[in-house]
C-alpha cells in the first residue's frame, strides 16, 4: 500500500464534511471589537503542526498524531467553550465535545457509515 493505515485516516478526516466545517465554526474572538476571529478549522491546524512536531521529537508515530490532532475537534460546538457549555447545561446527560467527536466520525459522516478510522485513532481522538 501506498499510505499506512494512519495515513489514510488523517485523509478521511481531512476530506470528510464536519472537518470542512470547521471553518465555519468560531472559537475566540481576539478582540473586543470582533473583527478578529479564529475559527476551529486554524486552531485544528496548528494544534496538528505542534503535536506533529511534538511527535517527532519524542519518536512517536508521526501519521497516528496527525490523525488524531486533525480529528480532535470534529464535534466542537460554535463559540468555543461558551458553547459547549450551553449545550451541556440543555442536554440530558451533559455534552462532551470529545465524545460528540466519536459520534461524528462513526456515525454521521459518510450518510451514517462512518470514516471507519482505525482503533488508535478512534482512541486518541
Amino acid at each position: 500500500p501506498v499510505r499506512t493505515d494512519f495515513q489514510r485516516d488523517r485523509d478521511r478526516i481531512t476530506h470528510s464534511k464536519s472537518f470542512r466545517r470547521l471553518m465555519h465554526k468560531m472559537q475566540v474572538f481576539l478582540s473586543p471589537e470582533g473583527d478578529h476571529y479564529r475559527t476551529r478549522l486554524t486552531h485544528t491546524l496548528e494544534v496538528t503542526q505542534i503535536a506533529r512536531t511534538i511527535a517527532r521529537d519524542l519518536c512517536l508515530n508521526e501519521d497516528l498524531t496527525e490523525a488524531i490532532a486533525l480529528g480532535h475537534d470534529l464535534g466542537h460546538t460554535p463559540f468555543g467553550h461558551s458553547g459547549e457549555r450551553a449545550l451541556d447545561r440543555l442536554c440530558p446527560g451533559g455534552f462532551r465535545h470529545y465524545e460528540q467527536s466519536l459520534r461524528v466520525v462513526d456515525k454521521l459522516e459518510r450518510d451514517g457509515n462512518g470514516l471507519n478510522l482505525t482503533f488508535e485513532v478512534r482512541n486518541g481522538i
